[in-house]
């Protein structure tokens, strides 16, 4: 989400003729608070959708600890990307629940993509593939589709991380 917000403020400074300055265009702050605002407003969504993955009515409640959870609450009023790393990782939440029901590698690969703009927003969201590392780990049923599962979550990571960030592999000293 940061990489959008940036270019939200290339196309803003564009059209307005401003430059990407805090001091000469203060507009740079909102969009990314707005992104930062939308976002956390999603993640309550999506805590909803976990918890009725659950049970009914259960998703109801979590979304509510979600929304009024101090800690979320004081994020959320900053520019940060800590409200993004807990919505890509709650989405990697919801798309394991689905690869657990399903054992679709099109789950895991979505995982993976969570996982990776996690990492991209902070690098403290690499937790995921930890976490994806284990949902493959206790649901294979035998050591070859352990491997194959866990190198397919692996590349997909890599991959995202390749096409959501380019210029972390080709520019890593200035990225």
């Amino acid at each position: 989400l940061s990489r959008i917000s940036a270019w939200l403020s290339v196309f803003y400074g564009r059209v307005t003729g401003g430059g990407l300055n805090y001091q000469t265009m203060p507009e740079v702050y909102y969009i990314f608070r707005i992104m930062v605002i939308i976002t956390g407003i999603i993640t309550i969504y999506v805590c909803f959708l976990i918890g009725n993955y659950f049970r009914k009515h259960l998703g109801a409640i979590a979304a509510v600890l979600v929304s009024v959870f101090p800690p979320n609450i004081l994020l959320a009023k900053q520019v940060t990307g800590d409200v993004t790393v807990l919505f890509f990782l709650s989405l990697t939440v919801l798309f394991s629940l689905r690869y657990m029901e399903e054992r679709r590698s099109r789950f895991l690969v979505l995982m993976a993509m969570g996982a990776a703009m996690a990492t991209l927003e902070k690098w403290h969201g690499a937790v995921g593939i930890g976490y994806i590392g284990f949902v493959i780990l206790f649901n294979s049923k035998h050591i070859k589709e352990l491997f194959l599962k866990g190198m397919t979550a692996v590349l997909s990571y890599a991959a995202w991380i390749f096409i959501l960030c380019p210029n972390l592999v080709f520019h890593f000293k200035s990225a």
